[in-house]
């Protein structure tokens, strides 16, 4: 009930009926998305920064006061502090794809390219799985990066700030899906309509 509440909330605007889907005018992305888009992508540099700079970014070392809130992050969760760890390697790849993907939805909003909603819906699926399997792969590997935590911590430093990138990309999802849909039946309702002579 939570996420049908919230995706009314923070819903998308209704499009005009048009005869071609995705073919109305204006990208229909509100402000609130447009704007995590942009906050996300930021968040992402710095963490894939942080990462590929490492062992250059520990507190030791010579970038270390520029990346204070991630190395506080990684006594939370250590998988950011071993260096030898192939998914944290593995999630900044995805963490860079998913940035220029992200400011293309935003550009392609600005010139109001009619497709936009289906790539805003494409970003937010890619950004709300990708989160998924890192939780995932916390789980199937025995919580070994986050079990020195206290329950607080852990869901404090944790759980709640990585599941940023699960709320918001499952509203964009449910707004965008809904909207969609909206404007197929649109569409399916007004090809099938006769044509006046």
């Amino acid at each position: 009930h939570f996420f049908a509440f919230a995706a009314t909330r923070f819903s998308f605007p209704e499009p005009t009926p048009n005869p071609l889907p995705m073919a109305g005018k204006g990208s229909g992305l509100p402000t609130w998305f447009l704007l995590w888009l942009v906050l996300s992508s930021v968040a992402c540099l710095g963490d894939s920064m942080f990462v590929l700079l490492r062992p250059h970014s520990f507190p030791t070392g010579e970038y270390g006061k520029l990346f204070a809130a991630w190395n506080m992050y990684a006594e939370y969760d250590k998988r950011y502090a071993d260096t030898q760890d192939p998914w944290v390697l593995c999630g900044t790849y995805f963490n860079l794809f998913e940035i220029a993907l992200n400011f293309m939805v935003v550009a392609m909003a600005a010139l109001r390219r009619p497709s936009t909603r289906v790539w805003a819906l494409v970003v937010s699926s890619f950004t709300f799985y990708k989160t998924v399997l890192y939780f995932a792969m916390e789980y199937l590997e025995d919580f070994k990066h986050t079990r020195h935590c206290s329950y607080q911590d852990a869901l404090l430093f944790w759980v709640l700030p990585v599941s940023l990138w699960l709320v918001f990309p499952l509203l964009g999802m449910i707004a965008l899906g809904r909207q969609l849909s909206s404007t197929a039946t649109a569409s399916a309702s007004s090809a099938g309509k006769p044509k006046r002579t």
